[in-house]
């Protein structure tokens, strides 16, 4: 199995609802057999330079993809069979060095974020696979990894970020609207 020279992302999720794990990015899938082998690649077009996010993003029951890198964001949306097509670009992302979704203003509908070099870019979801218009903050430092949760213990989801190298912890506590502090560095 190879993937495509800008495939910084494998998921391990059943895309095609067989009950099989399968192996997918923004670029290719992979049909888990069930026995640990995965069928040849089918690649989506166009190729995506990015990193991605496997959620259900349009709410019918059906996981998507999600891709930022390289000055766009796009969703691939899922229909249960493994193929996941196009959907809109954005051309207003920097290029993120990693991608999470989580329902960031607790209204039941999943959110994108990313980490680029400087700054925590989000966008609230419409519940429908396409997001609201971005909102970016500033951060000191790049961050390389980030997760969503409520680590202020106030009910509402924060973001925590990590950059390995320099050993900086961010946290951006959350409003429960969508809305964060400034990120601060432990």
């Amino acid at each position: 199995m190879n993937y495509p020279t800008f495939s910084h992302f494998i998921a391990i999720a059943d895309m095609d609802e067989d009950g099989h794990p399968d192996l997918v990015n923004a670029n290719s899938f992979h049909h888990g057999n069930g026995d640990g082998t995965f069928a040849p690649r089918v690649d989506f077009e166009p190729e995506l330079h990015g990193r991605d996010a496997v959620a259900d993003l349009n709410d019918d029951g059906h996981l998507d993809v999600t891709a930022m890198g390289y000055g766009y964001s796009v969703v691939r949306l899922g229909h249960g069979d493994g193929i996941v097509r196009s959907g809109d670009q954005s051309p207003e992302w920097k290029q993120p060095l990693y991608t999470q979704v989580a329902d960031l203003d607790r209204d039941g509908r999943l959110d994108v974020m990313g980490f680029a070099p400087g700054s925590f870019t989000l966008a609230l979801g419409h519940g429908d696979g396409t997001f609201g218009a971005r909102h970016e903050i500033p951060i000191d430092h790049g961050v390389f990894w980030i997760e969503a949760a409520d680590v202020t213990w106030d009910g509402h989801a924060d973001i925590v970020g990590l950059h390995p190298e320099n050993r900086a912890l961010w946290i951006l506590a959350g409003n429960g609207h969508g809305g964060f502090a400034q990120p601060e560095a432990r």
